[in-house]
């Protein structure tokens, strides 16, 4: 059910991004609704997976783990961390947007989950992975909590006020 973005994915993906319920909590400037925009995105995730190993993964409805997704299967999130420079540091960003109808199966959970068991067991130290959320998300909030992720403030960024929680991963072995 987990894949790689593949350039022939962005079609699936402004699909997926069509339903207005996905982005209650970001202002319309931040959401992807033109082809070109989930070009660019599956782009960035792609150069992101060739330059680090890992990524945000496209989670489709039946495919096989790490293997492109049978031509009739529905995408139905998108979702990893990413290296991106914050508060003067270098920390991995989670990112989940999952089609409506997938919520309140667990897959948020199980492909966040794996993606922080992958990234700890590959660092070879301590990094802080965030969480950034509108206020009201309280969704990604819970899911946050559950993955140990804790209360960090608030910050202002270029879309207005943002709920920040933030765990640490890979670090030190006993």
């Amino acid at each position: 059910m987990l894949a790689r973005p593949r350039r022939a994915d962005a079609p699936a993906v402004l699909e997926m991004a069509s339903d207005p319920a996905l982005w209650v909590d970001v202002p319309m400037a931040g959401r992807v609704t033109t082809l070109a925009r989930a070009r660019q995105d599956v782009t960035a995730a792609r150069e992101h997976w060739e330059a680090h190993g890992f990524g945000y993964w496209h989670v489709w409805d039946g495919a096989v783990p790490d293997t492109p997704p049978e031509a009739d299967a529905p995408l139905l999130g998108v979702g990893g961390l990413r290296w991106l420079r914050w508060r003067d540091d270098w920390v991995l960003n989670v990112y989940v947007r999952f089609a409506s109808a997938a919520h309140g199966r667990g897959l948020a959970t199980g492909m966040l989950g794996l993606a922080l068991d992958r990234v700890d067991q590959g660092l070879s130290g301590p990094t802080t992975v965030v969480v950034r959320t509108r206020p009201g998300n309280d969704r990604m909030a819970r899911l946050a909590h559950r993955l140990g992720f804790d209360e960090a403030g608030t910050e202002e960024r270029e879309l207005g006020t943002y709920r920040v929680l933030a765990r640490d991963v890979g670090g030190p072995r006993g």
